[in-house]
């Protein structure tokens, strides 16, 4: 099993060794950290999360990370599911700046964003999970091909060199370092082991879902390289960037997370025995992914915590960030002709394509997936239905509590020089 403070990704080094790296770790920050992103940073559905429109998981990364730095320090936990760097989105990565107070406090951000801004959710929906079945999913290779264009060519590489700019700007300070975090792979790629990840949870029996894709070894890679090649020109564009603006002192450092994803994919091997994992599998503690359909949701799996750090974490990582209840009122899924399924939040496109698939399909498929969605039979407050289908959907692919631990131990690898 996986420990929260002992991930074998940062070495063969023993216990004392690893406490004292983490010590420097959180000598890096000395007055204040924050951290700004998409879902990915929020951490949605980790531990406890937060019932406003972010959806801040209790583990994410932004908080492990803060969780080494001397008590007192200014954290601020910017990082809202959803988020993209595009201008015309209501919630994009530039009013997070805006929002950002006391900048001069700062030692450090980080940053992870850009998955909304190139369209990962279509190529997870039309390659792997078919969340509006094969007739409205769309094209697999289409998808890849429409990720690959906005990676390249659509609003993302600008609009992220001059968000970052901004950032290191608005600090004002010369020992200033921000982090920007790429993404990790879904998949091992090169194990033999072929199922669908998901047909195995959906209802075969009704026309909503006609279950998943095999996960062949060309699927795999094909998902895997688009992910690949986002973190290829992010780490291209933080290096012009740092050439052209910061004298080459690195400024903006990248950061992949993709060696601490290492036996902890989908498809992957046992990190001990290198036995090929037999998919799906929802109890595997060291797969580092949530999977979420109508019928079968991947709970969090949370690692034993040192007791010694129990009480700061918790006093940290619950600050504020319990967003007020949703009101009491009835939730009512999305109107298929109004919704929009291309933007917005992770959780509201997918809830949109479910409900015009449902439409299509007629009274009985619509009664389905609102009932479902709305948790109708569920007896907990409505505020606190509508939150589980928030949370359900968003977390999707999303890591969980060790991946976000993983990305933790990049960063905390970064600080130190390893």
């Amino acid at each position: 099993m996986a420990m929260l403070y002992d991930h074998k990704s940062i070495g063969d080094i023993s216990s004392q060794r690893r406490d004292v790296l983490r010590a420097r770790a959180g000598d890096r920050i000395q007055k204040g950290y924050v951290a700004f992103g998409d879902s990915y940073a929020a951490g949605t559905g980790t531990g406890e999360t937060s019932e406003d429109g972010c959806r801040r998981g209790q583990y994410s990364y932004p908080k492990q990370v803060a969780a080494y730095a001397p008590k007192g320090i200014e954290f601020q936990n910017l990082a809202c599911g959803g988020a993209e760097v595009d201008t015309e989105k209501e919630d994009n990565l530039f009013e997070q700046i805006k929002r950002w107070k006391n900048p001069h406090l700062a030692d450090i951000a980080t940053l992870t964003i850009g998955g909304n801004d190139v369209r990962f959710l279509e190529v997870l929906s039309a390659c792997i999970q078919l969340f509006k079945t094969v007739a409205f999913s769309g094209d697999c290779d289409e998808e890849i091909n429409n990720a690959y264009r906005s990676i390249d060519q659509g609003t993302f590489p600008n609009g992220v060199k001059k968000a970052m700019q901004q950032i290191v700007e608005k600090s004002g300070r010369q020992d200033f370092e921000l982090y920007v975090t790429g993404y990790p792979e879904f998949f091992n790629a090169e194990t033999e082991w072929q199922v669908s990840l998901v047909a195995d949870y959906l209802d075969i029996s009704t026309s909503l879902f006609l279950g998943g894709p095999l996960l062949t070894k060309d699927l795999r890679r094909k998902t895997n390289g688009a992910i690949s090649h986002f973190n290829a020109k992010l780490s291209s564009i933080i290096e012009t960037l740092n050439k052209d603006h910061y004298n080459g002192t690195g400024h903006v450092k990248f950061i992949d997370p993709n060696p601490f994803f290492k036996f902890h994919r989908f498809c992957d091997v046992d990190e001990e025995t290198h036995a090929e994992v037999h998919e799906p599998d929802s109890q595997r503690e060291d797969t580092f992914f949530f999977v979420s359909s109508l019928v079968e949701d991947w709970d969090d799996i949370l690692p034993p915590i040192p007791p010694e750090t129990v009480q700061k974490r918790n006093k940290l990582m619950n600050h504020g960030e319990i967003g007020t209840r949703q009101s009491e009122r009835r939730y009512v899924s999305p109107d298929p002709h109004k919704c929009n399924g291309v933007s917005g939040n992770w959780e509201d496109r997918i809830a949109c394509g479910l409900a015009k698939v449902a439409a299509v399909n007629g009274t009985e498929e619509q009664r389905i997936v609102h009932e479902y969605m709305t948790n109708q039979t569920d007896q907990a407050p409505v505020h606190i239905r509508k939150l589980t289908y928030q949370t359900k959907w968003a977390k999707t692919f999303h890591p969980r509590t060790l991946g976000h631990k993983a990305y933790a131990d990049a960063l905390l690898a970064a600080f130190v020089g390893l």
